[in-house]
């Protein structure tokens, strides 16, 4: 089976911008489309309605003055719901008095933009607001992840301590090699060899294991040849019937940090999750393959292996019938 996995490019930042005049919001629209996916409210309570969608925004564009809902109502709302608490929020307004500013502040606006807008100065504290929200983002699911796998000190030191200067973010292609085994399921020592096992296979072939992902193991390359010649080794240590194997090559969101035994890198996107269970059908023996895994690796899957067997359910160019078999 080739993996239907879904498109895995960065989505696009998600700018809410709220004013109860069309041309006002044609323009914001004008300027932030393309850089951003932009969402319009002409009104208070369309804003509430809009703000408390999945995925919210990373950042609302607010007008102060409009009739049904004044701008500082709307922020005090936002406030009190959990949902939407957190989300950034800029006033956009020809309100320029000194006491309309701090009231905007006290409320916990995070900006305060005059009408009418300067292009480039719009832009760059747009882009400021969204970079910092979705820094606090990865933070937040960085530190949930690793706070199952690390001791509190050790968590502690990372983020609050020396090594929190070592943490970066990045958008990066890789080519994921998704294990599933019988011995993951078993005793905590069975487990626990079999990783071990894994993390010296991915690094005899300049990769790394994720030792941090939750629902699957993971071990990210940046070379796609380099994936295939480590799954192949597995399928030759171990009976490929026990075996659950998937490719896929992707841009993954993937965080890199000073972990307790040195560098780590894990994947702070969904990626992984959704090739676990793009993969799920796929029976003991024969490897799941992604379209875009199969385009990076054509040539190398060329080459004949004893006993390799790849699913044939492709709708793209023929494949080697050889090289594949139906499940």
């Amino acid at each position: 089976m080739v993996l239907d996995v879904p498109p895995s490019a960065a989505p696009l930042p998600r700018i809410l911008v709220v004013d109860d005049s069309p041309d006002s919001l044609w323009l914001m629209s004008q300027l932030l489309e393309g850089r951003y996916h932009v969402l319009q409210a002409a009104s208070g309570q369309e804003a509430l309605c809009l703000a408390a969608t999945e995925p919210a925004p990373d950042l609302l564009l607010l007008d102060i003055v409009m009739p049904d809902m004044d701008g500082y109502e709307v922020l005090r709302r936002l406030r009190q719901q959990p949902r939407t608490a957190s989300i950034p929020v800029a006033f956009m307004t020809s309100l320029s008095e000194r006491e309309q500013v701090v009231l905007g502040r006290e409320l916990g606006a995070v900006d305060y933009l005059t009408k009418p807008v300067d292009v480039r100065e719009v832009i760059a504290r747009v882009e400021a607001h969204v970079s910092q929200r979705q820094h606090a983002r990865r933070m937040e699911v960085l530190g949930e992840r690793l706070a199952r796998h690390l001791s509190p000190g050790q968590w502690e030191d990372l983020f609050h301590g020396a090594r929190a200067p070592s943490i970066r973010f990045a958008h990066q292609p890789l080519m994921l090699l998704l294990v599933q085994s019988a011995a993951l399921n078993g005793s905590t020592s069975e487990r626990e060899a079999f990783r071990g096992e894994l993390a010296l296979l991915a690094l005899q072939f300049g990769g790394e294991l994720d030792r941090f992902e939750r629902e699957s193991t993971v071990l990210l390359f940046d070379e796609p040849a380099s994936a295939l010649k480590a799954l192949r080794a597995m399928q030759q240590r171990h009976d490929p019937r026990g075996l659950r194997l998937a490719l896929h090559d992707m841009q993954a969101e993937v965080a890199r940090f000073e972990g307790p035994g040195g560098l780590e890198r894990t994947l702070v996107g969904g990626e992984a999750e959704r090739v676990r269970q793009a993969a799920e059908e796929a029976r003991g023996g024969v490897v799941a393959i992604s379209p875009a895994a199969y385009a990076a690796l054509r040539d190398e899957l060329a080459q004949s292996h004893p006993g390799e067997v790849f699913t044939a359910r492709y709708t793209g160019p023929a494949i080697d019938s050889g090289k594949l078999s139906a499940m």
